[in-house]
């Protein structure tokens, strides 16, 4: 019996449901699973999500944002936000760093390189840093890094590696830089010292990541 265009239709829809699923949590051998029913169908990786690339993602965040905004005020807490903005655009722009989105308190950043990710990051801090002993104030950002083949899709990317930046950020505390030990390998000699390398759970994500965490002070 042949299979309707609807009901075909139909059926990748659901395996590209299921593949968007399996990607976000990580989920790798369900995922290879589907990816080889998708290739048995005669739909490739690259029609399907486009181009693989690969690139350094970084994840930036304001720390306690939300008790800054309640004690700041809506006015003070725009103003604060426009620097901040403004402040990581320009330094995104100096080291290369394409702008995927921003959250409105974080941003989601590509690298071309390793090396520019990391050097990114530690200017960040240190603007921020700056700031602070210039003018009494600045917010304090945690920032994660790793470096990941992903699908391009337009002006986005998508992929387990994506997920994997963004729980590496989670990790970090106030002022930190959190980096994945393959990224950091990837970033060749550097003039700031890391962590030695340890295994963390990420949420979502089945298997265990190494990091280490940059001392850029």
């Amino acid at each position: 019996m042949y299979r309707s265009v609807n009901e075909d239709t139909a059926g990748l829809l659901e395996l590209e449901a299921a593949r968007s699923t399996f990607e976000r949590l990580g989920a790798v051998p369900d995922l290879r699973a589907v990816e080889a029913e998708l290739e048995n169908r005669g739909v490739g990786r690259r029609a399907r999500t486009g181009a693989r690339v690969t690139k350094t993602f970084m994840f930036t965040d304001i720390v306690t944002s939300t008790d800054l905004l309640e004690a700041m005020g809506d006015h003070a807490w725009e103003e604060l936000i426009g620097w901040h903005d403004a402040t990581l655009r320009t330094i995104f722009a100096r080291h290369g760093g394409e702008e995927v989105s921003h959250t409105g308190d974080g941003f989601f950043i590509a690298f071309a390189e390793a090396r520019a990710g990391v050097d990114a990051a530690v200017d960040i801090q240190r603007a921020l840093v700056a700031h602070r002993r210039e003018h009494g104030f600045a917010p304090w950002l945690r920032i994660g890094l790793h470096q990941a083949e992903v699908s391009r899709v337009k002006d986005n990317y998508r992929g387990v590696g994506v997920h994997v930046a963004a729980r590496i950020a989670a990790l970090a505390d106030r002022d930190q830089i959190v980096i994945s030990a393959a990224t950091l390998q990837a970033a060749g000699p550097l003039p700031y010292p890391a962590s030695t390398p340890r295994s963390a759970p990420l949420k979502g994500i089945k298997e265990s990541v190494e990091i280490s965490t940059l001392t850029w002070q």
